[in-house]
């Protein structure tokens, strides 16, 4: 399972490979041939419609697996610009997504449009209906940071420019936080053929109902509990009480009733987890809380 993090909280090393990524990318005519499908299908419903969301989330994912041909551990970071808002910001430095402003002529002029703020995001996400949410999500929320880059970002053709990718990614996680949340609201169509069984623009072998669980989809926010704890063994009664993400493979650790920290991994990214959980000992200090789990075949 892929965990997408904030950009502020990658290493060094793990911008670093992000950014090789992107120029690899770029050679092989991924990043050119995303911007022109962009702006070809603009405006035959993938922007203002019930297929906004699902169409961007998988063009992410496509765009993802490009990444992962130069290295596999590569994952889409994403921009919280209801909170990142600063034009000097690291995001923007030459060490980092700055250099590709001159590098691939983006023409960007940043702040020249008012950023979302979190109150509008928190209020966006109170909303109890798919036919309510994404349409706001998309026109005040989505929109204003496209602006606010200016350029390539703020065209049809915006997948030209990496910060595309780390904006679609925190729009997407957004997304999946709603979904969360109201587990029980259907996907409402927007018109005809824009249903969930209706085939994304582009891709006619593609639906909003394949990709309405990103989880499934291999991949989940660094914001998330991860997925289905009980299909590692035992009954865990809450979330573990740590996760280590390590080299696309998840570490999972938990207090057993034992009181001994025990851990269970997977053996490959994305992969199985390794047959049983093992003991790593005790705390130190010994227990200072209830256990997380009860384990049935340590």
């Amino acid at each position: 399972m892929g965990v997408r993090k904030n950009w502020r909280i990658l290493t060094a090393a793990e911008r670093q490979r992000f950014v090789q990524a992107l120029y690899h990318v770029k050679s092989t005519g991924v990043v050119d041939d995303n911007a022109n499908l962009h702006a070809t299908h603009f405006s035959h419903g993938i922007h203002r419609s019930s297929h906004f969301l699902p169409w961007h989330r998988e063009f992410l994912l496509r765009f993802e697996a490009a990444l992962h041909s130069f290295h596999p551990d590569v994952m889409i970071p994403y921009w919280n610009s209801s909170v990142d808002t600063s034009r000097t910001s690291l995001l923007w430095a030459e060490g980092f997504l700055g250099q590709f402003d001159a590098a691939w002529e983006l023409g960007r002029a940043l702040d020249s449009a008012t950023l979302p703020t979190p109150q509008q995001v928190q209020t966006n996400q109170r909303r109890g209906a798919y036919d309510t949410f994404w349409p706001e999500l998309e026109s005040v929320i989505h929109n204003p940071p496209h602006r606010w880059v200016g350029g390539v970002m703020a065209s049809a053709a915006s997948p030209g420019d990496p910060i595309f990718y780390l904006h679609h990614a925190w729009i997407d996680l957004l997304w999946a936080q709603w979904q969360l949340a109201h587990p029980d609201a259907p996907f409402v169509a927007s018109g005809t053929g824009l249903g969930v069984n209706d085939p994304l623009m582009g891709w006619p072998d593609r639906t909003p109902a394949a990709v309405l669980d990103h989880q499934a989809l291999g991949y989940l926010y660094d914001i998330e509990v991860p997925p289905r704890w009980e299909s590692l063994g035992g009954a865990l009664t809450s979330a573990p009480g740590a996760v280590l993400q390590t080299g696309g493979r998840l570490v999972v650790f938990a207090r057993g009733t034992d009181n001994n920290i025990w851990h269970r991994w997977q053996v490959t990214r994305n992969g199985n987890w390794s047959g049983g959980w093992e003991s790593v000992g005790a705390p130190p200090g010994g227990a200072t809380s209830d256990p997380d789990t009860a384990l049935n075949d340590p």
